[in-house]
């Protein structure tokens, strides 16, 4: 079989070298992170699709690529979600994202090309060995957990008013402000929350982050449609990696807005632990909600700063009241750094 890519949530870079084939026709209980192998029908939607590289690989009709089944309640993308079963060759399902999950498309974006996503139809299913079919929580790399006794960190949980607010700039110009201060190799930055893509923690090591991770490589291909008991253990088990425990500073960032993909469990968590926080706003508007939403989640003012990237910081600062952090200004930068670091650290265990 001429399989021309996969899904970059399938975290395999030896996937497609393996004995890949649709063994199973049907897939009767399809669940998020199962895996399925397509061909593309059309041209509309997504040109691009994201591999495990990070590469974005150009995709055309009559491609044959490896899709990971998932949700996507997206505010600004494509909304979809995981059909209830079964699924059977020769069915078609949509594209709901760049890094090719698939599912029924609910919703699209003004974006797609051709006001349409993109179509393909179901060859097959890998099959687990065992008769079900192939999830990447089976595929991917289980991260090493720490046993003894957790030492102190310091965790900032990083939240924004919408999708392409500028979290992962910030989180990249944080990451280079604070490698001036403490020395390269000390951190680490980890997307929590949003739709599986590695682009995001890709940009998070371009900056300097000493280990980068991911909700997929737990193996969920986005946080949209998990229970909040399933991410606050996700949460639990994302504290105890060796890397986390290794590192000096750690960083979560939590993708888009603060409705959806488990955010509400993010800021009760971040509360209840009481991490240090940062809300990442597109507009004063915005930003006066976000801070009422967080505080409303029990964490205190103390412990949560404002930045903005596309906004002016001073009028914004001037209508909210308190200090808006500009995320393209380096001082800026640096300033908020040093607050985090005379912060304190937070104990893990």
């Amino acid at each position: 079989m001429n399989l021309k890519s996969w899904s970059s949530c399938i975290r395999d870079r030896e996937f497609g070298k393996r004995n890949i084939e649709w063994g199973l026709k049907t897939n009767g209980k399809p669940l998020a992170g199962d895996i399925l192998l397509a061909e593309i029908e059309d041209e509309y939607g997504y040109q691009f699709i994201e591999n495990c590289h990070g590469r974005d690989v150009r995709v055309f009709s009559g491609d044959i690529l490896a899709f990971v089944l998932g949700n996507r309640f997206s505010g600004t993308n494509n909304y979809g979600q995981v059909p209830e079963g079964p699924l059977e060759s020769g069915m078609r399902l949509s594209i709901l994202s760049q890094s090719g999950i698939a599912g029924q498309c609910l919703g699209v974006d003004g974006l797609q090309t051709g006001s349409r996503p993109k179509t393909i139809r179901i060859l097959g299913f890998p099959s687990d060995g065992d008769g079900g079919v192939l999830n990447i929580a089976g595929v991917n790399s289980h991260p090493e957990r720490f046993t003894g006794r957790f030492p102190q960190r310091r965790i900032v949980f990083i939240f924004g008013t919408s999708a392409e607010s500028g979290k992962t700039t910030l989180a990249c110009n944080l990451i280079l402000a604070l490698n001036r201060i403490l020395g390269k190799g000390k951190i680490a930055c980890f997307k929590i929350a949003g739709t599986g893509r590695l682009k995001d923690s890709l940009v998070h090591m371009d900056a300097g982050a000493r280990v980068i991770k991911d909700f997929v490589d737990f193996g969920f291909p986005s946080t949209y449609g998990v229970s909040a008991e399933k991410y606050q253990r996700f949460l639990n088990d994302l504290l105890g990696l060796r890397e986390i425990q290794d590192s000096e500073f750690v960083l979560m960032e939590v993708g888009g807005d603060l409705l959806e993909a488990n955010a509400p469990e993010a800021l009760a968590f971040s509360a209840r632990m009481g991490f240090q926080n940062i809300l990442v706003a597109n507009d004063a508007m915005g930003a006066s909600m976000g801070v009422q939403m967080i505080t409303s989640a029990g964490i205190p003012l103390s412990h949560l700063h404002v930045g903005c990237l596309k906004n002016n910081s001073y009028s914004m600062e001037r209508r909210l009241g308190q200090k808006v952090f500009a995320i393209g200004k380096s001082d800026d930068m640096s300033e908020l750094g040093g607050k985090l670091l005379s912060s304190g650290t937070n104990q893990t265990d």
